[in-house]
């Protein structure tokens, strides 16, 4: 793996799971024929509230304020880039030739392909990187009367440090459509669900 990782007690106490296995990278163009082997760890994660505790990229804002909260991230992670000797021992995938159009060449045949097993590319070690991302955040109370949930809405994301600022913002996008569409909403909390019984059989709070 990209970075040591310390694993609380509790995780391996309740037999849960240290790490899990995902399918492989696939490798476009080769039809599902090759792919390659890849990693990424959570090596860190910290919720800062108002006032500031952690200073945010300048594209945040720089500091928290009221009501908002902002997000840690850092994750290691690496990709199994094959060795050179890989390349010849495994051939490409099958590919048509470029065709000139009106072009009568038999060059241009293109035999019926080999049934092929999709296999995963050897590696000797994992080529390694880490990002450190930020986001910033609030939360709303959403839904209607009798059935509210509080939930967290992203406001930005920042990665630090990809170059060039196209691929930095390519890679951002991304990861808020992830949170948007898939993270977030396993946070909402139904607001009957937050409360507390109060001592001497007063009853709860909701």
């Amino acid at each position: 793996m990209c970075c040591r990782v310390p694993v609380a007690p509790a995780v391996l106490n309740r037999s849960n799971p240290a790490m899990t296995i995902e399918a492989p990278l696939p490798i476009p163009g080769t039809g599902g024929l090759y792919s390659m082997n890849w990693a990424m760890q959570l090596a860190e994660m910290a919720i800062d509230f108002h006032p500031t505790d952690r200073e945010l990229p300048r594209e945040l804002g720089g500091r928290l304020r009221n009501q908002e909260l902002s997000i840690f991230l850092r994750v290691c992670a690496g990709v199994g880039c094959p060795p050179r000797w890989a390349y010849q021992e495994f051939p490409p995938a099958p590919q048509e030739p470029i065709k000139c159009p009106g072009s009568d060449n038999p060059a241009t045949h293109v035999p019926a392909r080999e049934e092929r097993e999709p296999m995963t590319l050897p590696t000797e070690e994992l080529t390694c990187y880490h990002l450190d991302l930020y986001a910033k955040a609030h939360s709303e109370v959403t839904g209607p009367e009798g059935a509210q949930m509080v939930a967290l809405v992203i406001d930005g994301i920042e990665i630090v440090d990809i170059k060039p600022e196209g691929l930095e913002n390519g890679f951002e996008c991304y990861i808020e459509a992830m949170l948007q569409h898939a993270v977030m909403p396993r946070l909402r909390i139904l607001l009957t669900v937050i409360g507390f019984d109060l001592p001497l059989g007063l009853g709860s709070v909701r």
